[in-house]
This record gives C-alpha cells, sequence and structure tokens, in this order.
C-alpha cells in the first residue's frame, strides 16, 4: 500500500499505521514539517558610497549584491523607498547564476 499527504501548515503531526485496526509497531510517528527557506541565510554586500561625502550620488545606479545560496528554494523580491518622500524608486534585479543575484536600484 501507499499513502500520501502533502502538509499545508508547519508543525509537528501524529502519523498512526494500522494494519487490521491495530498500530502496526512504533506507531504512531511523529512528523515534523518545516519550512526548507531561511531568509536568516540570505547574504547582501551593500555597495560603497559613489561621492567622497559618503553618499550616492543622485542619477546613479545602486548595485546590491545578493547571495541566497544557503537560504533555500524561494524567490527574491525587493523594494525601494525614499524614506522622506515615500515615492517608491525604480529597481531591477537580475539574477547572475543560481542564488546570487544583483539588485539595480535608481535613485530619482
Amino acid at each position: 500500500y501507499k499513502a500520501e499527504y502533502t502538509p499545508t501548515e508547519l508543525g509537528d503531526y501524529s502519523l498512526n499505521i494500522k494494519w487490521s485496526g491495530h498500530s502496526i509497531s512504533d506507531s504512531p510517528f511523529t512528523v515534523r514539517c518545516y519550512s526548507d527557506v531561511d531568509p536568516s541565510k540570505v547574504k547582501v554586500n551593500r555597495p560603497r558610497a559613489t561621492t567622497r561625502s559618503g553618499r550616492y550620488a543622485l542619477g546613479r545606479p545602486i548595485l546590491y549584491r545578493v547571495n541566497s545560496e544557503q537560504a533555500g528554494k524561494g524567490t527574491l523580491s525587493a523594494s525601494a523607498v525614499n524614506r522622506l518622500t515615500g515615492k517608491v524608486l525604480p529597481l531591477n534585479i537580475l539574477q547572475n547564476s543560481e542564488g546570487q543575484f544583483t539588485v539595480d536600484v535608481q535613485p530619482t
């Protein structure tokens, strides 16, 4: 026999397997369902400032390097917002290789 179940929530499950109405040896089993994604393992390299005063130059792209190789399967998303005006800044996400990205922020 074959039984299959896809959990939809994280947590510990109890799996009780029976034969002719009686639990088999070692049943019930504990099944731990966890996420294979760990955002804490995503590494971001902040770019150096483009001016001597330690600021980024208006109109020049700011490139962030993102490494998600150790974080598990997932999708990278990003947003950039001007803290003073609330304006959303344009950006592009380029996947360089598996788990390696460049986030190109365009300050305006």
